[in-house]
Order: structure tokens, then sequence, then C-alpha cells
């Protein structure tokens, strides 16, 4: 007894679709895929350009990210995917920003990426992907280099010529330093000890 008021449902159905179809003046809406099992893939992988100043950031859409290796003495990343690296997006990477990426190249689950710049790579997931990220490396300070000229220094010791002419030790005396701070040249007990 169900069977009927299926069929009513269907023949119904199918009769309104017909009608809308035949209507010239109601947009044409492809229905091929429902009845068929060609249904339209979900979007495929894609690139965007974030950020291009002072950063380059970059967001991957449908591709999921494994890990990342970098190279610091090339100036390059490694990207492993959960999947097959999709060739036409990491080309895209290149052709979006040719200023910043020398080159890319795929093999399997694997994109490599090679900047043109001195960059630090960094990547962080997105609800869909993943951002990648590069950097410019800010130049480290050069250590001050030591004074290549002679520093010039007052000696300490006085004349040398006089000092060699007298005789005498060159340089200030133990009266001389007494007189300059300001200690009583007087002999006595306490001044002894000097």
């Amino acid at each position: 007894m169900r069977s009927i008021p299926r069929a009513a449902f269907l023949i119904a159905a199918f009769s309104a679709i017909t009608f809308i179809a035949g209507c010239d003046s109601l947009p044409h809406i492809d229905l091929s895929g429902i009845f068929d099992g060609n249904h339209p893939a979900t979007r495929p992988a894609s690139l965007d350009v974030v950020q291009r100043d002072p950063d380059l950031t970059l967001r991957f859409h449908k591709m999921a990210l494994k890990d990342s290796k970098v190279d610091p003495g090339s100036n390059e990343i490694t990207l492993h995917f959960d999947g097959n690296a999709d060739a036409a997006v990491i080309a895209g990477i290149q052709q979006s920003a040719p200023d910043w990426i020398a080159g890319t190249q795929t093999n399997g689950d694997t994109a490599n990426i090679v900047a043109r710049k001195d960059v630090e790579f960094s990547t962080a997931p997105s609800p869909d992907g993943f951002e990648l990220t590069l950097t410019p490396r800010t130049a480290s300070a050069a250590p001050i280099a030591a004074p290549t000229e002679p520093v010039e220094a007052i000696p300490l010791r006085g004349d040398q010529k006089e000092a060699a002419a007298d005789g005498d030790v060159d340089g200030m005396q133990r009266e001389d330093l007494r007189n300059a701070f300001g200690v009583d040249p007087q002999p006595g007990p306490a001044a002894s000890g000097l």
C-alpha cells in the first residue's frame, strides 16, 4: 500500500521538473549530475597570496601538510603532504610571487620551494589547508672592530728626559702624591705607614 503514494510523489516531482525545464523564462538548471552520478568533485586545491610586504604569506586550500623541513644553507623548504602534491598549485607559487620565489619542484607527495631572498620559513594550519610565510632575515649587527690606529695615552711617569738627566727616578714620588692628595708631609706615627 505504501508503494502507491511513493509512485504518486515521484510522478508529481517528474511532472514539475519537466514543466520547469520546458519554460524558457526560467534559468536553465542542469540536473544531469544528480541522476547519472556525475557529481562535481570537491573544490580543487588552490593558492592565495595573502600578503606580499614586508613578508610573503601564501594560503594553500585543500592541501593537507604532513610536515616541513627547512634547509637554511640553501634557503629552501621541503613540504611533505598527506597525498600527492598538486604540481599546478606549487608551480603557481613562483608565478604569483616571482620577486620572492626562485624556483619550485614537486615529486609525489613532496614539494620544494627555493626563496630568492635570505628568508625564514614558517607554516601554520588554516581551516582548509595551511599557510606558508616567508620573512626576510635581518642582517645581524656586525661587531665593532678594534681601532686600527694607536691610541695616544698620557704618560704617568713624567718626562723621561728630565729624569734621566737628574739621575732621579722618574714619575711622581711618594711626597708628590702626598702633596697632590693634600696629605700632611710632616712625619708622624700615622704618616710613617705610607
